[in-house]
């Protein structure tokens, strides 16, 4: 009977045994997954400078637990190895505490239309002020944002950014041929953000642009000088929706959290769940 058992035994503990031979005790560990809230400590190091005013850490912190209802799942677990990076570093933890309790000071706090929670956005640093939502095709789902002046972010460190760029290498990097580069800014919307550009023969968004060349904000201006083309950029981001140094500076003034918001986002609802 005994040595039945142990045939047994050996015969449901093979496929564990040649796992552990093959891929080591990583491949059998079970991982628990913390809820999405959980993880909103992590969002906030990622997305907003620690350093801020609480006020304006506790707006973010709204918008990124509206955010939580959007991810697809593939987005998740992208996001997800974003936080699980960020916990092992020594900046998170020097700062957890005080964002944990951002974050718990905001518990069931949304973002919401109609009653729905909606998509939080936000950036680094306007051009002074924010955009309208229905005039920047290239990033749907915002139409109902309305731009509302920022003023104070003009005076931020990383306001104003230039870069330069070599004339040729630009027109080689485009295939646009000629003698000199052919650049337009076709399209502006009303905060002055591009929203059209023509390089050469190809035409695409301003963000797409922005991004292609690494700018830190479509909110530019550009001339040809010696031989270099030089981007004078304001701002810090797509524009859209709060400005996290905007926010910061309101906190400064007395302004909680939810008058943040209602400022930013004055077509929307702040709720409690």
């Amino acid at each position: 009977m005994r040595n039945f058992l142990a045939i047994l035994g050996i015969f449901f503990l093979a496929p564990v045994l040649v796992t552990l031979a093959l891929n080591g005790y990583g491949a059998i560990s079970v991982r628990k997954e913390l809820p999405r809230e959980e993880y909103l400590p992590q969002l906030l190091y990622r997305d907003i400078p620690a350093a801020y005013e609480e006020e304006a850490l506790k707006a973010q912190a709204v918008l990124e637990r509206s955010s939580l209802f959007f991810y697809s799942g593939a987005e998740w677990r992208d996001v997800l190895e974003d936080c699980v990076r960020i916990s092992r570093t020594k900046e998170f933890q020097a700062v957890r505490d005080r964002l944990s309790r951002v974050a718990e000071e905001t518990e069931g706090v949304l973002l919401t239309k109609n009653g729905q929670a909606v998509r939080g956005i936000s950036h680094r640093i306007s051009g002074g002020r924010t955009r309208n939502g229905a005039e920047v095709t290239e990033l749907p789902g915002y139409g109902d944002l309305i731009s509302v002046e920022s003023s104070k972010d003009t005076v931020a460190d990383g306001f104003l950014q230039t870069f330069v760029f070599d004339e040729k290498k630009l027109m080689e990097i485009w295939q646009t041929g000629g003698d000199s580069l052919v650049l337009e800014v076709a399209a502006r919307d009303s905060a002055e953000y591009a929203t059209e550009v023509c390089i050469g023969d190809v035409v695409m968004g301003g963000e797409a642009f922005r991004e292609a060349m690494g700018l830190s904000s479509a909110c530019f201006m550009f001339e040809k000088k010696n031989g270099q083309v030089v981007f004078t950029c304001r701002g810090w981001g797509h524009g859209l929706g709060m400005s996290q140094y905007g926010a910061s500076q309101m906190a400064l003034g007395g302004a909680d959290y939810i008058e943040i918001l209602q400022y930013y986002f004055p077509n929307y609802e702040i709720i409690k769940k």
